[in-house]
């Protein structure tokens, strides 16, 4: 019955952690590079069963974006409420609260709850 959405990104300064974990006396260290200057944001579909559906652009995201990631990937995954997949958890992020998202979940007759907190 829930399907949460969310962003997460990946971008030069991702790998860039500060701390980390080894076995008892000996140093962590590790250097890894990933493409320089550039932002990837990805849009994941989770149920408690994994991810169903999952989007990655180049650049940042925006509501276009959403809504064609909504469209075109999650969207034909949801069935009307109580089904599968028909509660929709996103967080407060304006990008998740535009008419465009609103109309696309009430036309499949899901239901649509924003936490109060952003994630990131």
């Amino acid at each position: 019955m829930l399907l949460f959405i969310d962003k997460a990104a990946k971008d030069k300064w991702t790998s860039t952690c500060q701390h980390g974990w080894s076995r008892k006396g000996l140093h962590c260290c590790v250097s890894r590079c990933f493409i320089q200057g550039t932002r990837f944001p990805i849009l994941p579909a989770i149920t408690l069963n994994g991810i169903i559906a999952y989007d990655i652009i180049e650049g940042p995201a925006n509501s276009q974006h959403f809504v064609r990631f909504l469209e075109e990937h999650v969207m034909p995954l949801t069935n009307p409420y109580p089904g599968p997949c028909s509660v929709i958890i996103m967080d407060n992020c304006h990008i998740h609260k535009t008419e465009e998202v609103c109309a696309l979940i009430e036309d499949m007759h899901c239901m649509s709850i924003n936490t109060l907190f952003f994630t990131y």
